[in-house]
C-alpha cells in the first residue's frame, strides 16, 4: 500500500484549500487552491515520491495556474504562470498537518491542517 494513504484527504489554511492523493506505489499528488473553494483564484498541482523516513515529498513539477473570473455563469480564463516549480511538502503525523515550502515564491511557509468533517 502507498504510505501516502495515511495522509490522504482535504486540508485547509486560511484562504487555501488542499487535497492530498496517493499516486502509484509511493507518490503523493498535492493540489492547492487559493480563494473561495468554488471559485479559486490560483491553483498549484505537484507530485513526487513520499519519503517514509522524513514524511516529505520533494517536487520539481509544480504547475501554477491563475484564473480570471469575469462572470459567475461562465468558465474562467486561465493562465499557466509557471511549470516545473520546486519545493517540498512536510507532513506531521501527530498533528495531522503539512507544511508547504514553495521555492518559487518569497512567501512564508504555509501550514495546512486536516479538514475532513464526516457527515453526521
Amino acid at each position: 500500500q502507498n504510505p501516502v494513504m495515511n495522509f490522504v484527504g482535504p486540508y485547509a489554511s486560511g484562504d487555501y484549500n488542499a487535497l492530498v492523493e496517493a499516486e502509484g506505489k509511493d507518490n503523493a499528488k498535492i493540489t492547492i487552491e487559493c480563494g473561495d473553494p468554488a471559485w479559486p483564484d490560483y491553483s498549484w498541482v505537484m507530485s513526487g515520491p513520499f519519503d517514509t523516513d522524513t514524511l516529505t515529498v520533494n517536487y520539481t513539477n509544480c504547475v501554477m495556474t491563475s484564473y480570471n473570473w469575469t462572470d459567475i455563469n461562465t468558465l474562467p480564463g486561465s493562465k499557466v504562470e509557471y511549470e516545473n516549480g520546486e519545493g517540498r511538502v512536510e507532513f506531521d503525523a501527530e498533528k495531522l498537518t503539512f507544511t508547504w515550502r514553495n521555492d518559487n515564491s518569497d512567501w512564508e511557509d504555509v501550514v495546512f491542517e486536516w479538514s475532513f468533517e464526516p457527515d453526521e
